[in-house]
């Protein structure tokens, strides 16, 4: 990424996101899906005619969805398996509590 046009300042701004891009939470943290959650909302997902193509755009997903932690479920168990994410699910509630 050339980004030799850019202030200092804001050279280091980008290095920062990317950085922060870079690093992604340990699995199991609850960080991930948090930070997905907090996206969905941003998104507006399933609250706008935008948010209910995006729900509906994932595989399996019949674009109803309205709550993020819904789909960020759902998005998990379609990459992680319904047995892994169960599992980290339940470690995630006994941490909680």
């Amino acid at each position: 990424m050339a980004f030799h046009h850019h202030t200092p300042a804001r050279r280091k701004q980008i290095k920062k996101r990317l950085a922060r891009m870079a690093s992604k939470a340990k699995l199991g943290t609850g960080e991930r899906f948090t930070a997905l959650v907090a996206q969905l909302k941003a998104r507006r997902v399933g609250r706008t005619e935008r948010g209910r193509k995006l729900a509906r755009a994932l595989p399996g997903a019949t674009g109803k969805i309205i709550n993020p932690r819904a789909l960020a479920a759902f998005i998990g168990r379609k990459k992680l398996g319904k047995a892994r994410f169960q599992k980290l699910a339940t470690r995630g509630r006994k941490r909680k509590v």
